[in-house]
């Protein structure tokens, strides 16, 4: 989603995984306390650890700076699940993960922003975005499901 950002694990430069993730956020979080642009942002407190959960929580409760630095990781995963949605047209997107998991705030700014880049006569401008109601489990919850619906063919396979 950026030519020019950072080196991924695959070799490739400025993948979703590199732009949008919490350490991403961790990093632009850290960058814009050092500009003080906010400075009555809670996370310009000596005592407060700068975690991409932290983050997540003062987004939610409205903190300055927080929102920014979430802001700032909403355009390129925007775009990359706007790209997703062009190729699969789903119905609904179910924001999941640490960060979509912990910030109602990202979920909404992404929903806004895809909304707002989508016409009306595309399909994907129907897609309702969601927060994951099941945190870490739902990956787990997944897996555990797809075993079970398929238990047949995997046994008999073997």
């Amino acid at each position: 989603v950026d030519e020019n950002g950072p080196l991924c694990d695959c070799g490739k430069r400025g993948c979703l995984l590199t732009v949008a993730n919490s350490e991403a956020l961790e990093a632009k979080a850290n960058e814009l306390r050092k500009e003080k642009k906010y400075l009555s942002s809670r996370l310009n407190s000596e005592n407060i650890k700068v975690d991409a959960d932290t983050i997540c929580r003062l987004a939610d409760e409205y903190d300055s700076c927080a929102m920014a630095a979430l802001d700032s990781i909403v355009v390129p995963l925007s775009k990359g699940l706007g790209e997703i949605c062009d190729i699969v047209n789903p119905k609904k997107l179910i924001i999941g993960g640490q960060l979509g998991s912990s910030s109602q705030y990202l979920v909404s700014k992404l929903r806004e922003n895809m909304e707002s880049k989508m016409s009306l006569e595309l399909p994907g401008s129907h897609i309702q975005v969601e927060q994951a109601k099941l945190r870490e489990l739902g990956s787990a919850l997944g897996a555990a499901s797809l075993v079970l619906e398929n238990k047949a063919e995997l046994l008999f396979e073997m």
